[in-house]
């Protein structure tokens, strides 16, 4: 039985067809060498994870069956699983999420089938104190990840004029996120009103290319700057999971220059990656999202005046 920072972690079949081969002449992934990617991302994929409640996508079967997001950490989990209760309106119960402080429950919960990780911004220990803003850059078709790159820099550039950085990394799927890193305290009633008041700018400067509205008529052709993910109850897929598409894609930190290619050449190919390239990319580049995690900064006040 595997080892991992001294506690046993049993790892079940490794040879189950997770992603078959593709048409393109892709290979097919098994559920081993996915586990074995968690293994190898962990010491840089935790710090953004830990003291953080945790939805799973679970895919037991692979992204060809049936998948589901789970909240509530199972029953008959090991006891070094941590949890945290969180009481859920909608359903007026508390739920104990998992919450993915080391590399043995990392490992633990991808040998039940999760496939994607998707965590709080705030941490456990201070539910109501979001550490980071999110915007989830979703294009509508005909619009691409390329599109997304280009709102990406608007959302940059605006975030320059109030002295703030923001980080970028792929969805994994079609779009792009800006990160806001904080740390400081906040809220999320703040940091909803900020998120909502610099995706209206944006859009009032480029109505042809941008929407903050979620209706579909609205979107076509538009990328839709979602502010809504910084709502209390909301998550995003952390930096470095593994997402349940068609292919295993990450949701890999991005350079800024990546960005400003994929917008002036019109191509998103340079905005994913598959597992197989992230050890190379890691080596090559490190963490490009490493400073988010203890980068203090403050949100500007007339931003997040309700």
């Amino acid at each position: 039985m595997p080892e991992f920072d001294g506690v046993d972690v049993r790892l079940t079949n490794r040879d189950k067809l997770y992603w078959p081969a593709g048409s393109d002449g892709s290979l097919s992934v098994t559920k081993g060498e996915m586990l074995e990617y968690y293994e190898s991302i962990a010491p840089i994929m935790l710090p953004h994870v830990a003291e953080r409640a945790a939805s799973l996508l679970r895919c037991p079967e692979g992204v060809g069956d049936e998948c589901f997001f789970a909240k509530q950490a199972p029953e008959g989990r090991p006891e070094w699983v941590k949890t945290i209760g969180i009481w859920a309106k909608t359903s007026n119960r508390e739920v104990d999420y998992i919450v993915v402080n080391d590399i043995a429950t990392l490992m633990w919960a991808a040998n039940l089938g999760a496939i994607e990780f998707h965590v709080s911004p705030a941490r456990a220990s201070s539910l109501g104190l979001p550490t980071y803003v999110v915007f989830d850059l979703d294009p509508g078709p005909p619009a691409d990840a390329a599109d997304c790159a280009e709102v990406a820099l608007m959302i940059r550039d605006r975030l320059a004029d109030f002295g703030l950085r923001g980080f970028a990394k792929s969805s994994g799927s079609k779009g792009v996120h800006v990160i806001v890193p904080l740390n400081s305290p906040t809220t999320f009633e703040k940091t909803e009103t900020f998120a909502h008041r610099i995706a209206a700018q944006i859009q009032e400067t480029s109505p042809d290319r941008v929407v903050t509205k979620m209706r579909k008529e609205l979107r076509a052709g538009k990328v839709l700057i979602d502010w809504s993910q910084n709502q209390r109850h909301k998550t995003t897929v952390a930096p470095y999971s593994v997402r349940a598409k068609a292919r295993p894609t990450v949701s890999a930190p991005l350079h800024w220059g990546e960005i400003e290619a994929a917008s002036e050449s019109g191509s998103a190919d340079g905005l994913f990656f598959e597992i197989d390239r992230m050890a190379e990319r890691v080596d090559e580049l490190g963490d490009l999202m490493g400073e988010a995690t203890e980068l203090i900064q403050l949100l500007p006040e007339e931003l997040t005046r309700t």
